[in-house]
């Protein structure tokens, strides 16, 4: 008689779909406390976690909004690549910022 181990059966697994996960932040925490110790050389404040968390939070959806608009205005030029001029575009149109130099001389801005 063989061995009486009872045949395994493949495992069922579940796969739970969830929302594509926002890319980590491009600023960190200590990030934020270098710039604040360059800002505050002294020490003197301190940034509290839930203002950390909220500017960690405000930098990030302000990047991700920026690249995902840059790369919709690269894509209705037939582009793979977004380039500063779609950067510079994006800026002074959706927030009304303009970065002196950013645009590379693009005067298409104005």
């Amino acid at each position: 008689s063989g061995s009486t181990h009872p045949q395994s059966s493949p495992k069922s697994t579940t796969t739970i779909q969830t929302p594509q996960q926002p890319p980590k932040p491009p600023l960190n925490g200590p990030h934020l406390s270098t710039m604040l110790q360059s800002l505050d050389p002294m020490g003197s404040y301190a940034l509290d976690p839930e203002a950390e968390e909220q500017l960690l939070a405000l930098t990030n959806d302000f990047t991700n909004d920026i690249i995902r608009k840059s790369m919709m205005l690269a894509k209705h030029s037939s582009r793979k690549k977004v380039d500063v001029k779609d950067v510079a575009f994006i800026l002074k149109k959706q927030y009304g910022l303009t970065v002196p130099g950013l645009a590379g001389g693009f005067s298409g801005l104005t």
